[in-house]
């Protein structure tokens, strides 16, 4: 049964921020509702929406959210893909719903259009964090022919400072941060590290990109706004065996490793760390993409955790192919990947109902968009991501509104491997992310109750008709500073 939308404080906030603005960052802790506060602004605005999303956002929140919300039940959301997606592209909806992939067949016809969508929503914008993407300069050329922009993701610089140029280019087409990415890099970064490869921000720097972009963003955390239980994370260590810890060694001074007569060889650092992280969850591919059992050890270290849990529905992330297989067979658990929608949604259904006792999921793509909190509360890591947007994302999946009792986040590490170099990585990049999303709450602190005004005046004629007037310019770069 579908619901009234009735906007709490936070969400109330997020709304004014985006009708007085034709481009803006939601920067919204996952379960503060940006997708319906996105929905209500385009009732306001009486404007048709692209909305560039992962497949799984398109199809499983978007529609969902808008047949959620009895408010929003006049407003049709298709999505672009599969074979139909030409016939869909000519339907008269008002969202229209496409992954980042789905881009270059829809940039070519996009000028062809009679009735453009004139306001564009990003969704999980950090799929448009590296400026040299090809995704990124379809996405680029297409901007201008949006009024109003907005991006939404509640991890903004998963991996550091240097993610918000694309995604801030998105909005303003340069005029904050520089039209170009080596502006960016020239005027905020030094090279550093290994051949120059990568860049640390200059002394200063972050306040100057803090106060340049405090007009664009706004961030709300969950924590100020929802009563959540708290987070118990439990690291459990565990010890290579002798085999797979000469394999390491070898690998690490030779860069080559020879397994069943074929040799499988590192050809740089960072496929140095793949290799190694494969090794320390039991496999390893070799140059033919065949795997190769090393050990179980850390595989009986996850079956020892299952049985601790005692059959509480357990979400366990995986790193690789060859893993999530393995896992699959031996714990006779279902994949999230590699299904169709129906079938994700049928498989999701039966998680929120408790039917479904381990859960196998790769973060990458089970990292948006998915409310899981109503089918359980453990979150095993198999093999940890360096990406930590990903890690934060997926634990979010379960730490959300709805969420009534403590989650437990458990990471299994082995000792003296590079399990644990990435798991101190994340923990910086954490802090890295917290200290920049700090600076942009202080803005939030301005806002005081006597501006947030009822939906009701909102929906006025007159507020319509000012919106409506700001939808006929799009905001302009400026010449970069």
């Amino acid at each position: 049964m579908s619901e009234v939308w009735n906007p709490q404080l936070h969400q109330r906030k997020a709304l004014r921020f985006i009708l007085e603005r034709p481009a803006a960052g939601l920067l919204l802790d996952p379960g503060l509702g940006k997708s319906s506060v996105m929905l209500a602004g385009l009732q306001i605005m009486q404007q048709k929406a692209l909305v560039v999303a992962p497949l799984r956002v398109c199809y499983e929140v978007w529609p969902r959210e808008a047949e959620k919300w009895s408010n929003f039940h006049d407003l049709k959301v298709v999505v672009l893909h599969g074979p139909r997606k030409e016939e869909v592209l000519e339907e008269d909806a008002d969202l229209y719903c496409i992954n980042p992939e789905g881009l270059e067949w829809l940039a070519p016809q996009w000028s062809t259009l009679d009735d453009t969508p004139k306001v564009l929503i990003v969704d999980e914008s950090t799929r448009f964090k590296h400026a040299h993407t090809k995704r990124f300069k379809l996405l680029r050329d297409l901007l201008p022919s949006f009024h109003r922009r907005y991006i939404l993701t509640g991890t903004p610089i998963p991996n550091g400072m240097i993610d918000l140029f694309g995604q801030v280019y998105i909005l303003d087409l340069g005029a904050s941060l520089g039209r170009f990415i080596t502006h960016y890099r020239n005027t905020f970064f030094e090279r550093s590290g290994f051949m120059g490869y990568d860049w640390t921000i200059l002394p200063g720097a972050e306040e100057r990109i803090y106060e340049r972009l405090r007009p664009l963003a706004l961030r709300l955390d969950a924590e100020d706004y929802l009563h959540l239980p708290p987070v118990i994370t439990n690291t459990l260590m565990g010890q290579l065996p002798p085999k797979a810890r000469a394999a390491t060694t070898q690998l690490e001074l030779t860069y080559m490793l020879e397994l069943e007569g074929r040799e499988v060889t590192a050809i740089n650092a960072a496929a140095l760390s793949i290799k190694l992280r494969q090794i320390t969850g039991g496999f390893v591919y070799d140059p033919l993409g065949e795997s190769h059992k090393i050990h179980e050890a850390k595989i009986e270290q996850l079956e020892d955790l299952l049985e601790e849990i005692s059959g509480q529905p357990t979400l366990v992330a995986y790193q690789f192919d060859h893993e999530g297989q393995a896992l699959a067979k031996r714990l006779s658990a279902p994949l999230l990947g590699e299904k169709t929608p129906k079938q994700v949604r049928e498989l999701l259904e039966g998680w929120n109902r408790g039917e479904v006792p381990v859960l196998l999921v790769h973060p990458a793509s089970a990292g948006h968009g998915l409310n899981l909190q109503a089918g359980g509360r453990h979150l095993i890591w198999y093999s940890l991501p360096w990406d930590q947007e990903h890690y934060d994302q997926l634990l979010r999946r379960l730490w959300r509104q709805g969420q009534t009792k403590p989650v437990y986040q458990h990471h299994l590490v082995m000792q003296d491997s590079v399990d644990e170099l990435i798991l101190t990585a994340l923990s910086r990049k954490q802090k890295v992310q917290d200290e920049f999303l700090s600076h942009l709450k202080r803005g939030v602190k301005q806002w005081r109750s006597s501006r947030i005004v009822p939906v009701a005046e909102l929906n006025s004629k007159a507020t319509s008709s000012a919106i409506r007037a700001g939808n006929r310019r799009a905001p302009a770069a400026s010449p970069s500073k």
